[in-house]
């Protein structure tokens, strides 16, 4: 299912996990045993669905001796405290918590939305799963390790810019880690090593590209510098068979977004949409183009 974390973050399809299973033959007596009463703390009930909807029980039964469903169970109990001693507080009517509900409810709502317009995705056919390998070589069958030094350095905005320029000219971090120190700023390096296919097709056109003339990558993101040296790269393919199983993923994902895609034009095509926009909204530099990852960025995400 989609995880939307807050009211923007509809445009971000890239981790799409389909697993829809909408049951509906469910037991009559199966839901009178969800609504059975697990615990009560000071009055309010805590049930079997709640305890389920943590950690599934044996045919919807709690039993002392399941150790884990009694730590869910106290787990439960305890997080109910915490929300009455809030309640009490009157920290439900405190503005950015109120805000943050609101939020939450709204994530709640498209992400059910989500599922239902996405529905039961087809598994790929061998043939489109063939045709995707066959076209993406440099993710698979021609797929590389790069081995890279990263080093960070911290400061301030002017800083980094004039350090920037400086770093331009550099042939290796041992010269950049100088000039950091002759500015008076400190330098971290780290090693690391990244696979073809988890970088970004401008960071790959970069690392690839990083020769004896141009060896470094600078880039300023916040208040750091990242300073990339490509070391090495090695031959690292993935053969059809330990690739299928992504590939299957991609494709679903790819259907997914979509569906997704389709139902937002159609409902844009029917809304009527007024935008209000400030003067801040028409200031040339929101008007800027969306910034690019990072190569560093690139690196943080595909290696966690």
């Amino acid at each position: 299912m989609f995880i939307v974390t807050n009211r923007h973050s509809l445009s971000n399809f890239a981790a799409i996990a389909v697993a829809m299973a909408l049951g509906c033959g469910v037991v009559a007596a199966a839901d009178l045993s969800q609504h059975a009463v697990a615990a009560r703390v000071n009055g309010t009930a805590i049930t079997v669905a709640d305890l389920s909807a943590v950690e599934p029980a044996a045919n919807g039964v709690i039993t002392p001796q399941r150790d884990s469903e009694q730590k869910t169970l106290q787990a439960l109990i305890d997080e109910q405290l915490l929300v009455q001693q809030a309640e009490s507080a009157k920290l439900d009517r405190d503005p950015q918590v109120m805000t943050a509900i609101q939020d939450a409810r709204r994530a709640v709502l498209v992400n059910e939305w989500l599922k239902r317009i996405i529905g039961q995705v087809e598994l790929p056919s061998d043939d489109s799963i063939s045709s995707y390998y066959a076209a993406h070589a440099g993710q698979f069958s021609e797929r590389r390790t790069f081995s890279l030094r990263v080093a960070e350095i911290t400061g301030q905005p002017e800083q980094l810019q004039m350090l920037q320029k400086q770093c331009l000219t550099a042939k290796s971090l041992e010269e950049v880690s100088l000039i950091a120190r002759q500015s008076g700023l400190s330098s971290h390096e780290s090693t690391l090593e990244k696979t073809s296919d988890r970088l970004s097709e401008d960071s790959l056109h970069r690392v690839v590209g990083a020769d004896a003339e141009n060896p470094l990558i600078v880039n300023i993101q916040g208040n750091h510098l990242e300073v990339v040296q490509p070391t090495s790269s090695r031959p690292d393919p993935l053969d059809p068979a330990m690739a299928r199983p992504m590939i299957s993923q991609i494709l679903i994902s790819q259907l997914a977004k979509q569906r997704v895609d389709a139902a937002i034009a159609t409902l844009r095509a029917k809304a009527t949409i007024e935008v209000v926009a400030s003067s801040a909204t028409n200031s040339p530099a929101s008007a800027a183009a969306p910034r690019q990852p990072t190569l560093q960025e690139d690196i943080a995400h595909g290696l966690k």
